[in-house]
């Protein structure tokens, strides 16, 4: 009778034991469940957040820009006719030019910001050089000792002045991702004035 004691002690905690290894093992495995389950679920719970804080930036961009639209293409469209204008012009004497400048700089005044950064420097330069085109000519027309610095200069400034409306074709054509065509004004030079006929280098 004590040996059927024994073996069922025996038997018993054997049996308790198992089901307490079993227990342990379970609980073991549901609380690195619970635990990957919750780490995920902060992981996943601040994506979300990072991806709506992203969208809302975007959001709050794209408003941004679509509310200031109009007047940028207005803006960028009111420069790039005077920047037509401008080489004409680009011989005259400054009094001769001198409504188109107080055009430009009321234009500055006004709508500067909708341009884009390109866009206000190459304005700024061609505008710069139309005011003082005058000087860089008369500069290259009678130096003597530096005649070749000169005249880079005067075709430095030319340029900035003839390829203004060209420049900002091209920017309003890469914001909005379609193609510009448009050729490039040759009907007058930096050394001479046609009508004028004034001397060629």
């Amino acid at each position: 009778m004590t040996e059927f004691i024994v073996i069922a002690i025996v038997a018993t905690a054997a049996l308790a034991l198992t089901v307490v290894r079993l227990s342990l093992k379970t609980f073991v495995k549901t609380t690195v469940q619970e635990s990957i389950k919750h780490e995920f679920e902060v992981q996943r719970q601040r994506m979300r957040e990072d991806f709506e804080r992203e969208q809302n930036a975007l959001e709050s961009q794209d408003r941004f820009r679509l509310a200031a639209l109009d007047e940028r293409m207005k803006a960028h469209q009111t420069a790039f006719a005077l920047g037509r204008r401008m080489l004409p012009l680009v011989h005259s004497p400054l009094d001769a030019k001198m409504d188109l400048l107080k055009e430009c700089n009321e234009f500055w005044n006004s709508s500067a910001l909708y341009l884009t950064a390109e866009a206000r420097e190459a304005f700024r330069l061609a505008l710069h050089y139309l005011d003082s085109y005058d000087i860089y000519f008369q500069s290259w027309k009678h130096e003597s000792t530096r005649k070749e610095e000169r005249r880079r200069d005067l075709e430095q400034a030319f340029e900035a002045i003839q390829s203004l409306p060209l420049k900002l074709a091209t920017i309003v054509d890469r914001e909005s991702s379609g193609r510009v065509d448009y050729l490039k004004d040759e009907s007058v030079t930096p050394f001479e004035n046609k009508e004028k006929g004034e001397i060629k280098p």
